[in-house]
Parts: C-alpha cells; sequence; structure tokens
C-alpha cells in the first residue's frame, strides 16, 4: 500500500451504497486500514486492470481500503449484486466522528469468512476512482429505528436498543406511553430501560432516543408496542 496519510483500525466505520433511493447500509465494519497517497496521482496509471480512472483535479487523493466486515445476509448478497467485479459504485464511508467520504468505488476483491446468526463476516478491498468528495462532521443520522425489547406486562423492564447510527453518537432515551390519545412523556423515565407500572396497563409504549454528537443531535422514536398488561 501507498504511504498514509492516515491509518487506523475502528469499530464503527460503516458503508453505505446509493441504491437510487437513497443510501442504505451494507456494512458495519470491525476493523480498517485507509491508504491516502501523499502528493500528486500519477494520473495515467490504470493499475495495469485497465479499471482505473483518476481525474487530473488539484488536490484530490485516491483512496485503497482494506476491511473486516460483519453483514446481514440480505446486504452481503447486494455486494454480491452490485459488485460484480467490473462495476463501479456510489459509495459514502461515514467516519466515527460524523465526517464523510463519497466517491466511486471498485471492488477488487470479497471473500466470505463465515456465516452465523443471520450474518456473514468478510473482508473485501475497495479502491476509489475519480475524485472523493470530502464532508466535514455532520449531526447524527438514523439508519435503523430504535426498538423496545421485553415483556410488555405490568412489573416487567423494557429495554431500548438505540438503533444504528451514523456519527458515533451519545444517546439519551424518552419513554411514552399511548392510550389512543396520543403519546405523552412519562415522567422520568429517562433511562435505556424502564419498568411498567400499574398506570401503563392498557396503554402502547415508544421509546425516542436522542443521539448527540460535536455537530448536533438528531432524534428517533420506536414503533409502539402492543397495550401494555396487568400481571397476573
Amino acid at each position: 500500500m501507498a504511504e498514509n496519510e492516515k491509518g487506523y483500525s475502528a469499530r464503527d466505520l460503516k458503508i453505505l451504497i446509493d441504491d437510487g433511493a437513497g443510501d442504505v447500509l451494507v456494512a458495519a465494519i470491525n476493523a480498517r486500514e485507509i491508504s491516502r497517497p501523499r502528493g500528486p496521482i500519477e494520473t495515467t496509471n490504470d493499475d495495469s486492470d485497465g479499471w482505473r480512472r483518476i481525474l487530473a483535479i488539484p488536490g484530490t487523493k485516491a483512496i485503497d481500503l482494506s476491511i473486516e466486515g460483519v453483514a446481514t445476509v440480505d446486504n452481503y448478497q447486494r455486494f454480491l449484486v452490485k459488485w460484480n467485479g467490473s462495476s463501479l459504485e456510489d459509495v459514502t464511508l461515514a467516519h466515527p466522528d460524523g465526517s464523510t467520504e463519497v466517491g466511486e468505488f471498485f471492488l477488487s476483491n470479497l471473500q466470505h469468512q463465515g456465516e452465523s446468526d443471520g450474518h456473514v463476516a468478510f473482508t473485501a478491498e475497495l479502491m476509489s476512482a475519480d475524485a472523493i468528495t470530502s464532508n466535514a462532521p455532520a449531526a447524527p443520522v438514523n439508519l435503523v429505528l430504535p426498538a423496545i425489547s421485553g415483556s410488555v406486562v405490568e412489573d416487567q423492564t423494557l429495554t431500548a436498543f438505540p438503533g444504528t447510527w451514523t456519527g458515533a453518537p451519545t444517546f439519551t432515551y424518552q419513554w411514552f406511553e399511548d392510550d389512543g390519545e396520543g403519546a405523552v412523556e412519562i415522567a422520568g423515565a429517562t433511562g435505556q430501560t424502564y419498568t411498567l407500572v400499574t398506570a401503563n396497563v392498557g396503554n402502547a409504549i415508544t421509546v425516542r432516543v436522542t443521539a448527540t454528537n460535536p455537530a448536533g443531535s438528531t432524534n428517533a422514536t420506536s414503533a409502539a408496542t402492543v397495550a401494555v398488561e396487568a400481571a397476573g
């Protein structure tokens, strides 16, 4: 690999592909190494395979990305269908600090490492073509909505899953109940867990997650549970 301007490992780089209707999360990355060549890029270089197109734009940087990733089976199939060994895909690399790099990437290598519980572990090599657009850190963007787990019965404890977000945010929580007249905040219910009480019986429960990073805050709300049942 070329000399790095920045090369490091992290657990929360995300790869998103534009499917024509917007960005779709393909994989969360367990480890990464990013190589950005220093100095001018040789614009006549085609890397011997004839695929690489690098524009003669001052300041343009190429990116080579080595990843060890975990994706759902469905999204792993997305890799196989969209990247057929010769195509370029519009990709967003969402960094832990909320910054992004956007451009066309060529998948030069993809190896299936194993499958468990509906997820596929894989390794891959991505290489950029043309210019890469770098964007400053942004407020968190929700990719997968928050969810609630647990038995919806009086005296039982519910747990909030914050969802999946860009921007490496921290989370705060607010629980709500809805008796059919509209959602109302449950006073003091601001933790990741909430224990149902008698007053909640007959009401549906939701949780609002606020994701915050240095660039701002964004809210997302879970789907409602069924109505809380009385104990016993």
